[in-house]
């Protein structure tokens, strides 16, 4: 049916933002002003969420703003086309979708985290953690496991899939190997140790990366992670590899 691209614009009489913090503010936990956020909350990961989102949705967002001025916020989403014959499903085919802001975000200190909760009639859910820069990738991670039937949080790197794990009980990582910050190599050497604060340091950790020499894979292998699957991800191999881990 075809694509579209939705603009969207919300305009506020605030005490608007300073040109150069306009870009600053989609990052977490940025605050503009320390004085200025004793008189108004706010700025702390809800951008940095919007703009995962957004990204998600194959859009963008941003920010017209000056100080004393007020600010526009504005952002883009793509949607398909759909006739109505193709949206009308049968009540034994349906899939209910939420999602959902991660409420302890703030506590734990994940950036631009996004829960997609994916819940089958029969009410049965596993949890996984995907810990993956790439907006592309995690768009395609999103869009499979939420078919196979899913919960997916994602992580931008191997730091926060640490940080997660202390707060989370996850069924399975899906953890690629090269990230900023903290890569999944050592991010699983810090998981598998009995010190770290992690809550289950045996969950399965797999390894997901482009690199595809049975070198690469003894190496991710003896750092801890119990299982290899090549990138681009795909549907056959990924719910053949969740099957055999989440027994």
């Amino acid at each position: 049916m075809g694509l579209v691209v939705l603009y969207f614009e919300v305009k506020d009489t605030g005490i608007g933002i300073q040109e150069s913090d306009c870009e600053r503010i989609f990052a977490p936990f940025t605050q503009v002003d320390g004085s200025s956020i004793r008189k108004h909350d706010g700025l702390g990961i809800s951008l940095a969420l919007c703009k995962q989102i957004t990204y998600i949705m194959g859009g963008d967002i941003g920010v017209a703003s000056a100080l004393g001025a007020g600010s526009t916020f504005w952002f883009t989403a793509m949607f398909e086309k759909q006739g109505m014959s193709e949206i009308q499903l049968q009540d034994t085919e349906k899939v209910h979708v939420s999602s959902e802001i991660l409420t302890t975000g703030e506590t734990v200190g994940l950036p631009n985290t996004t829960i997609m909760t994916v819940q089958k009639d029969d009410d049965h859910e596993v949890r996984i953690l995907y810990a993956e820069d790439n907006v592309v990738n995690q768009k395609v991670a999103l869009h499979l496991l939420g078919k196979l039937g899913y919960q997916i949080d994602i992580v931008e790197n191997g730091l926060n899939a640490v940080r997660a794990l202390e707060v989370y009980q996850y069924d399975l990582v899906l953890m690629d190997c090269l990230m900023p910050v903290m890569d999944g190599l050592e991010a699983t050497i810090m998981i598998r140790d009995p010190d770290s604060k992690v809550l289950n340091h045996n969950v399965p950790i797999i390894a997901v990366t482009a690199n595809v020499l049975d070198n690469d894979r003894d190496i991710c292998l003896s750092v801890g992670m119990d299982d290899y699957i090549p990138k681009p991800l795909k549907k056959d191999v990924l719910a053949n590899t969740l099957a055999k881990w989440l027994k």
